[in-house]
């Protein structure tokens, strides 16, 4: 098949020249003739030879990718941060300080997703912390209050002891009341003095207050039962 540069050309009168009743190109005139096999054994090694340089290219590429992956491994050797990262972690004891250097060697290697799982990782585990010391706060609480029981037993016994005490010279006072009254009229009209005995005794009494109020509470039951309250050598 011609192609156009071929039919440009045959259209020329300056380079065709008519050869066997047929118009010619003159560069092809002296040209060789390739029989068919000769035309294909030189494409097959023109193909054969950009096969070859196609894999000497890839092998070239190949071996420059393994190179810099050798420096890469040796630069990570004498990598001051990688290396005190990976020996804190080999030291560490408890697992939130692993998760951070995890954390931070991911983020050191650009490792996007192991970081981001890591992240998550320490919300968790912080979420966990807190709710164990929430439980710690209220137990402490709850053993503080148990210890503080026996002391405020023991006080709410002092309490009561001292109220006995301050009770118990009610219980020993003497009312005098004449014998002899029939009615409530009489009683009015005849009543002998009346005689009222407030013993007190060292330590019962805390305060001259409550020494008042005793004699209160003495005089209206007097009262109440109907006797006349009469100074010394009164007269009724």
């Amino acid at each position: 098949f011609a192609t156009v540069g071929d039919v440009i050309g045959l259209l020329n009168p300056n380079a065709t020249v008519k050869v066997g009743g047929r118009f010619i190109r003159k560069s092809d005139v002296n040209a060789p003739r390739l029989s068919p096999a000769t035309s294909r054994a030189i494409l097959l090694k023109k193909e054969t030879k950009a096969t070859n340089d196609l894999v000497s290219a890839k092998k070239a590429e190949t071996a420059a990718i393994k190179a810099k992956s050798e420096v890469d491994k040796l630069k990570d050797k004498f990598d001051v941060e990688r290396i005190g990262l990976t020996l804190a972690l080999n030291q560490a004891t408890d697992e939130e300080t692993k998760l951070r250097l995890r954390a931070q060697l991911a983020i050191l290697d650009n490792n996007e997703a192991l970081a981001k799982k890591y992240n998550a990782e320490l919300n968790a585990l912080a979420a966990t912390n807190s709710l164990a010391a929430a439980a710690t706060n209220a137990s402490t609480a709850v053993t503080n209050l148990a210890n503080s029981m026996p002391a405020l037993f023991t006080a709410l016994g002092e309490m009561t002891g001292r109220a006995r005490n301050q009770i118990a010279p009610f219980g020993s006072t003497d009312l005098q009341v004449p014998y002899g009254v029939t009615n409530q009229g009489a009683v009015s009209a005849a009543v002998a003095p009346l005689v009222i005995n407030v013993p007190v005794n060292a330590g019962t009494i805390i305060a001259e207050q409550e020494l008042q109020g005793l004699i209160t509470d003495t005089v209206r039951v007097a009262l109440k039962s109907g006797n006349k309250l009469l100074p010394a050598g009164g007269i009724a």
